[in-house]
């Protein structure tokens, strides 16, 4: 009898401790999925509706690392730190 009631304490922990992981983990893909967000490709879209040829252009600072969308494929300067944006 004590031995039935060593296996149930020991399954009830495993257990507890299983469902306290399972938590921790849909908490974990909860907040991962939160940090996708829909209203990061609008700004995409009115670009692609002010350009005349329906291209857009993810250009990058090599000086700030500062990653943006343009219209232009060719900008002089980044709009974040001000530098010279060399080709």
């Amino acid at each position: 009898m004590i031995f039935i009631s060593v296996l149930l304490v020991v399954w009830f922990v495993l257990w507890l401790m299983s469902a306290i992981h399972t938590k921790d983990v849909l908490q974990l893909f909860v907040a991962w999925m939160e940090t996708f967000d829909d209203n990061e490709d609008d700004g995409i879209d009115k670009l692609i509706e002010k350009s005349e040829d329906r291209k857009v252009y993810h250009l990058s600072c090599r000086h700030c690392n500062h990653l943006w969308w343009s219209v232009e494929p060719n900008v002089n300067y980044c709009p974040n730190c001000g530098k010279k944006r060399n080709m």
